[in-house]
């Protein structure tokens, strides 16, 4: 199965966080019209079938707070990055610096600086829709790509789910 087309998100029974196919259309609540989604994992299944759609064949209803899409990218550990990871990053920091009474600038890099990273699925007419880092202050946003991770050094650290102190800005 190709990895940007896997689904994870944690268990209603047990709270595990289970990893497959995302399946919504053929269950709903009864007496409402409010869908019920689960998550096929092949490796559990004994066969992939619908005839038996019981949590004991590979399906599993799940959280539908915490259903997370796979980006397909990974970080520089090779782990796969998913919807709502938090990632460490290592940047420098740069600035512009007038080389003289001319108005030509040059670029002056900085020492390390490390920061923590969120990505999320949005759909943005003027960026195209897609996967994008966000920082803790929200204050910008980076397309999520192979390169920005490998020039970043970017580590998947945790989730929002489970890490969210992660999150935390600390005062200096």
């Amino acid at each position: 199965m190709n990895d940007r087309h896997l689904f994870k998100a944690k268990r209603v029974d047990t709270g595990e966080w289970i990893m497959g196919d995302l399946i919504t259309t053929p269950f709903l609540k009864s007496g409402t019209r409010e869908q019920i989604p689960y998550i096929l994992d092949v490796t559990k299944a004994d066969y992939d079938c619908f005839e038996d759609l019981t949590d004991g064949n590979g399906y599993f209803e799940v959280d539908p707070a915490t259903v997370c899409r796979c980006t397909g990218l990974k970080d520089k550990n090779g782990r796969l990055i998913w919807e709502g990871d938090i990632l460490k990053s290592v940047t420098k920091d740069k600035k512009k610096v007038k080389r003289d009474e001319s108005d030509l600038f040059d670029t002056v890099f900085g020492e390390n600086k490390e920061s923590v990273w969120t990505i999320e699925y949005k759909e943005r007419r003027t960026h195209g829709h897609g996967f994008y880092f966000y920082g803790t202050d929200r204050r910008f946003s980076i397309r999520a790509s192979q390169s920005v991770i490998w020039n970043c050094q970017c580590e998947v650290i945790g989730n929002i789910f489970d890490n969210a102190e992660l999150l935390e800005v600390q005062e200096c």
